[in-house]
């Protein structure tokens, strides 16, 4: 689906799990067995338990090249959408403006080295409270969310 307007920004927002071996072998029915023994996922593949990754491991397996030259990243600052999805969620922990500094940055190195691109890049869900992903300024951390964006955006126009 690489190259269809509207699907390229999300593709990588997916976060799934990665298997060890190919689909429909032997060894991947046995790998989920295995992972339906130790409470994974259950018979249907929902997860028994919120998913917590750590963030920036996380955003590793969601990293992907850009595909096309229609291409728009699309990144995330933190989740947690365990209020809306109970045992199926998915937590990022570890998350801070520092983190997201150094992805955010790393996702500008690669995305300006396709000059054909669009020049945007979309926030995942900046104010969903409700998910825990949000960039307005909060008790902890005050505007330091806004200022990464802020510092990454001027860097750029350099």
């Amino acid at each position: 689906i690489y190259g269809i307007a509207g699907t390229d920004g999300y593709h990588e927002l997916r976060y799934t799990h990665n298997y060890i071996f190919p689909e429909k072998s032997f060894f991947r029915r046995l790998e989920n067995s295995i992972l339906k023994q130790i409470g994974y996922f259950d018979n249907t593949g929902n997860r028994k338990a919120p998913l917590v990754i750590d963030y920036k491991k996380g955003l590793k397996r969601m990293k992907c090249s850009i595909p096309s030259n229609k291409y728009i990243p699309c990144i995330i600052p933190n989740w947690d959408n365990t209020a809306r999805s109970g045992k199926r969620a998915m937590i990022f922990k570890n998350t801070s403006p520092k983190a997201f500094c150094d992805y955010l940055n790393k996702e500008i190195k690669e995305y300006l080295l396709h000059t054909e691109n669009p020049p945007f890049v979309v926030l995942k869900s900046w104010n969903e409270w409700a998910e825990g992903n949000y960039l307005e300024p909060d008790e902890k951390y005050g505007r330091q969310w806004l200022q990464v964006i802020k510092t990454a955006k001027e860097k750029m126009l350099k």
